[in-house]
C-alpha cells in the first residue's frame, strides 16, 4: 500500500475529507446565527426589488434563519453597493447587485467610492433582463435597420428617452456601434418616459422588456429590437440588434448576489450552494419568469459572474472614453 510520511495514502484522503466535512458542518451549524441583511440598492417595487425579495424569502426557508430584504436606494444604486462594500466581511450583509452599479456607475463616475472587483466577492448570477428599443407607432421605421438608415439620412433629428443608467448606456452603445446621432433625454424613472413616448412627445425609448412587454403586445408602441444576445422569452418575435446588422451588440441588465471582499471562503461556498439549490425550485423560476427575468443555471451563474463583470467593465470603459459621454 502506498504511504506518505508513514501513513497509508487512503487514510490521508479519508482524514482530509473528514476535516473538510467538519468545516462545512461547522458553517452549516453556525452560520447564519443571526439575521442576514439582503441589501437591495433600489427603491421598492422595481424588478430588482422583486428579485431580492424572492431570493431572501427562499433563503429564509432553505436555511431556517431570516434573510431580511432592505432597500437602500440612491445615486444610481451606488449608495447601497457602497454600504455593502464597507460592511464587515462576515456573511451577514449581502448585496443584490446589478450591472448598473457594479459595471456602469464606476466607469461613468470616477468618484464612485468602491471598486466593483476589489471590494466584492461574487456569489452567483441570478438572471438577466433584456432591454428593448421602442418607437412611437407614428414613426416611419418598422425595425432597427430602418431606424439606423433614417438616422444616418437625418442626423440630429431624433431623440430617445431613458429612465436610468442601464437604458442610457444601452442607447449610447447602440448609437456608437451604429454610427448615428440621436439625442438622449433623461427621465427620473421608466414610468414618466413611457408616458412621453405614448404621448408622442419623444419618438424613441430604451426600456426594459418586462416594463415594455404589455405596451408592445397591445400595439401602443413599436418594438424595434431587443438588446440581448438572444431574443427575449417574453417577446420572441422581436429580433435582436445583432440580428439587424450590429454584430456583437449585447447589453442586458443582470442580477447577482455579492458579499464584501474577504468574506471567508467557507461562508461564500455555503451561500453559493444554498442559492443554487433555491434557483432549481420551479416556483422560484415561475416567479422570475413572470417578472420577465431569464434565470441563470448553476453552469452559467457560478463560474461566469466575475468574468461577466470584467467584460462589462471593459465595454463601458471603452464606450465612455471614446465618446466622452457624461452622467445624465
Amino acid at each position: 500500500m502506498e504511504t506518505r510520511n508513514g501513513f497509508p495514502r487512503r487514510l490521508l484522503w479519508t482524514m482530509a475529507f473528514a476535516a473538510a466535512a467538519a468545516a462545512w458542518g461547522q458553517v452549516h451549524a453556525g452560520y447564519p446565527e443571526q439575521p442576514v441583511r439582503v441589501i437591495i440598492p433600489f427603491a421598492p417595487g422595481g424588478g430588482t426589488d422583486v428579485v431580492g425579495r424572492v431570493v431572501a424569502e427562499r433563503l429564509t426557508r432553505a436555511t431556517g434563519h431570516a434573510f431580511v430584504p432592505e432597500n437602500k436606494p440612491g445615486a444610481n444604486a451606488a449608495i447601497g453597493a457602497n454600504y455593502v462594500a464597507k460592511s464587515a466581511p462576515d456573511g451577514y450583509t449581502v448585496l443584490l447587485g446589478t450591472s448598473a452599479e457594479l459595471t456602469m456607475v464606476p466607469k461613468i463616475n470616477p468618484d464612485t467610492p468602491y471598486d466593483p472587483l476589489a471590494d466584492f466577492t461574487p456569489i452567483v448570477l441570478l438572471g438577466t433582463t433584456p432591454n428593448i428599443l421602442l418607437a412611437h407607432p407614428a414613426q416611419p421605421f418598422k425595425d432597427a435597420r430602418d431606424l439606423m438608415a433614417y438616422a444616418k439620412a437625418n442626423p440630429d433629428k431624433l431623440s430617445y428617452a431613458s429612465g436610468g443608467m442601464g437604458p442610457y448606456l444601452t442607447g449610447e452603445l447602440f448609437k456608437y456601434m451604429a454610427g448615428i446621432t440621436i439625442t438622449n433625454i433623461a427621465y427620473q424613472g421608466t414610468g414618466p418616459a413611457h408616458n412621453d413616448l405614448l404621448g408622442g412627445h419623444v419618438p424613441l425609448m430604451v426600456s426594459t422588456v418586462p416594463a415594455a412587454a404589455p405596451l408592445v403586445k397591445s400595439g401602443r408602441v413599436k418594438a424595434l429590437a431587443v438588446t440581448s444576445a438572444e431574443r427575449a422569452a417574453q417577446l420572441p418575435e422581436v429580433p435582436t440588434l445583432a440580428e439587424q446588422g450590429l454584430a456583437g451588440y449585447e447589453a442586458s441588465t443582470w442580477f447577482g448576489l455579492f458579499v464584501p471582499a474577504k468574506t471567508p471562503k467557507v461562508v461564500v461556498d455555503y451561500l453559493r450552494a444554498t442559492v443554487e439549490k433555491v434557483l432549481e425550485d420551479k416556483d422560484v423560476r415561475r416567479q422570475f419568469a413572470d417578472s420577465g427575468i431569464e434565470m441563470s443555471t448553476p453552469a452559467t451563474g457560478r463560474y461566469t459572474l466575475r468574468a461577466r463583470m470584467e467584460g462589462d467593465l471593459a465595454k463601458w470603459d471603452r464606450l465612455i472614453k471614446e465618446t466622452g459621454i457624461k452622467p445624465q
